[in-house]
This record gives C-alpha cells, structure tokens and sequence, in this order.
C-alpha cells in the first residue's frame, strides 16, 4: 500500500502533503528519510546518508527501474479503473435497451392479440 500525496506541493513548505488515504496494490516512494532530515531534532546526516545507501543499494539504476515500474503500474491501474467505468456505462445501456426490448414485444404481442380478437 502506498500513502497518497496531494496533486501539488503546498505553498507554505514546498513539499506534498499526504492525503492519509492508502491507495492498495501500488507501492509508492519511500518519504521516510525526507521526513527524518527535516525534523527537531536532525538526525545525524551521516545516518540519513547510510540510510540512503542501504535503500537504494549500490546500483542507482534500481531506484529508476523501481520508479519506472510504479509509473507503469499506476497507468495500468487508471486505464483498468477508466476500463471498468465504461463496462458499467454499456451495462447500463444495455439493462436499458433490454428493458425497451421487453416493452416493445409486449406491445407487439398485446396488438396482434386485439387483431386476432377483430378477426374472430
């Protein structure tokens, strides 16, 4: 699960504040040691270095390949949401357009009963 950010950073600190909404099956960025290198009081900055280091590993590449397949996930995740909102959309449509079905064919069949009942 990841915490959600507001879409801008705030005018104030400059920096995204966190909505407290969990967004589940995304992982999302670490803001941990941001979080640590601006509170009172500082933690060591050798610490938040050596934290750093451990996170990201000695290849850099992981931290972009990392991002690189949130991004992706993130777009798969609104195009799959945007996919299920039109499913939803023509299911509507077509519990309407049964319901129209069903009407017509009752009024077909009510109007060839009253002219077999002329015929008669």
């Amino acid at each position: 699960a990841s915490v959600l950010l507001e879409r801008t950073a705030s005018s104030e600190s400059g920096y995204k504040r966190p909505t407290f909404q969990l967004q589940y099956g995304i992982i999302g960025d670490s803001y941990a040691l941001g979080a640590a290198s601006r509170c009172e009081p500082a933690l060591p900055s050798d610490v938040i270095e050596r934290a750093a280091e451990i996170i990201v590993g000695d290849d850099k590449e992981n931290g972009d390949i990392f991002r690189a397949y949130t991004t992706s996930l993130e777009r798969e995740q609104e195009a799959a949401r945007a996919a299920a909102a039109e499913a939803e959309m023509l299911t509507e449509d077509i519990i309407r357009c049964r319901g129209a079905t069903v009407a017509f064919a009752r009024a077909y069949v009510d109007q060839i009963s009253r002219l077999e009942t002329r015929l008669e």
